[in-house]
């Protein structure tokens, strides 16, 4: 029960925050922040030290959210728009 909670406030909720700075980034300027290519693995340990299955499905999108962020920027060759 407080593993979920740890999880939570360390993992997860600060990954989700970072991939919605890239969805409600302003359209107009180019997103070159990396952090999400660094900080996506974290969500991994929250996947393997869950105890309920809500904090597996969250982790489980917030990786997915994240990686597909990391492969968005990491992809593309000129400016990321």
């Amino acid at each position: 029960m407080i593993s979920d909670h740890v999880n939570l406030i360390l993992f997860i909720l600060p990954l989700f925050f970072l991939a919605l700075r890239y969805a409600t980034a302003p359209m107009n300027e180019p997103f070159l922040s990396r952090v999400n290519t660094l900080a996506a693995p974290i969500a991994v340990i929250a996947i393997f030290t869950f105890t309920n299955y809500d904090i597996l499905y969250m982790a489980v999108v917030v990786l997915i959210a994240n990686m597909f962020i990391s492969y968005k920027l990491l992809d593309s060759e000129g400016e990321n728009w």
